[in-house]
């Protein structure tokens, strides 16, 4: 499938823009296409880590995609080289950058949720979900063929990537509901009343005692057409036991204390959000 980038020239840029303006530089560097990258100073002025200007220009651009976990129309401009690195990531056999890429890409298109309307430039809307469609297909690809180093990871590249996928793979409103309750918590209003219920846990008898968690059904490692079943697999092949658990209680049927009616405690949490 052929995807088209903008040109970094283009005055496009200038209007879509990223939470702190135009990024076609961080996008130029990213791409390689800088034969001296300037000093680069980090957005995210907490992280601790020592990085090349090459990394930081990556983050910076990272930054820009998903700030507070909102939409910027840069996106639309942006994920198109993303994935056109990602494909030359791919190819080199680069674990390392692809599991950066796909974790990133994924944590872009989470936050293209409950926004206003698409993008008025039909092209560039195409080319963007067709930017989707190749990310989807690598990312079915790496995970059957790193198996065995993806098992291995550390639990927060293990979330990060899970939740990449699951946004990737078409469930980007329950990849940024994974992202808003990264510390295996959740938040839930009732679809029928008014009731709403914050830092739901498997610690939290009241909570526990709301929900009939949902029954699992055993993954084949290959399908990914039911979110359930394959995240709920990954979870434990991975020995992310904790988050497995909380998953049935995510996918499990939430009974109001208040107007005693039933819903999939998953809607009740969009609910939460969509109420904001």
């Amino acid at each position: 499938m052929e995807i088209k980038c903008v040109p970094l020239d283009s005055q496009l840029w200038d209007e879509f823009r990223g939470a702190y303006g135009n990024v076609s530089e961080e996008v130029k560097i990213v791409m390689g296409y800088c034969k001296d990258i300037p000093p680069q100073e980090k957005l995210r002025r907490l992280d601790p880590d020592q990085k090349s200007d090459y990394e930081i220009a990556f983050d910076n651009l990272c930054e820009n995609l998903w700030h507070q976990m909102s939409f910027y129309p840069a996106t639309y401009l942006a994920l198109p080289y993303l994935v056109c690195l990602l494909q030359k990531k791919a190819e080199e056999n680069d674990f390392k950058w692809q599991l950066r890429l796909i974790s990133a890409i994924g944590a872009v298109l989470a936050t293209d949720v409950w926004k206003d309307g698409d993008c008025y430039d039909n092209e560039i809307l195409e080319n963007y979900k067709n930017s989707i469609a190749c990310v989807k297909e690598i990312t079915m690809t790496f995970v059957k063929e790193y198996a065995i180093s993806l098992k291995v990871l550390d639990e927060v590249a293990k979330q990060e990537l899970l939740i990449g996928m699951l946004a990737i793979l078409g469930e980007k409103e329950l990849a940024f509901l994974s992202t808003c309750n990264f510390e295996n918590e959740c938040c839930f209003a009732c679809e029928h009343c008014e009731y709403c219920y914050e830092g739901g846990a498997l610690e939290d008898t009241e909570f526990l005692n709301m929900v009939e968690p949902a029954q699992p059904k055993e993954w084949d490692g290959i399908s990914y057409d039911d979110t359930f079943t394959w995240y709920y697999g990954i979870l434990k092949k991975w020995g992310l036991n904790q988050q497995a658990k909380l998953l049935l209680y995510h996918y499990g049927t939430f009974t109001c204390p208040e107007c005693g009616k039933t819903s999939l405690l998953l809607d009740c949490m969009k609910q939460y959000y969509e109420i904001g």
